[in-house]
């Protein structure tokens, strides 16, 4: 999957932004693949989200409320799929 200089690398710039990030937030770009971007937009089209920065937030978030009960969300996972 990732060897581990790409993952000590990745750690080392999440600690260089850490006060940043802390003070001011944080910016960054993403690239969704075709059918993520396509449902994405399709949201905002439909009103869901104003726009695709405002879905990365909320559903991040979402995640984030979700992180402490790991049975709901694989459970919700499962149900995805």
């Amino acid at each position: 999957m990732y060897s581990e200089e790409q993952i000590a690398t990745a750690r080392s710039q999440a600690r260089n932004l850490r006060d940043q990030a802390c003070k001011g937030g944080l910016h960054f770009e993403a690239y969704l693949p075709p059918e993520l971007a396509s449902w994405v937009l399709d949201m905002v089209e439909r009103g869901v989200f104003i726009s695709p920065s405002e879905a990365t937030f909320t559903i991040l978030g979402e995640h984030k409320e979700l992180e402490p009960h790991r049975d709901l969300r694989k459970e919700l996972m499962h149900r995805r799929l």
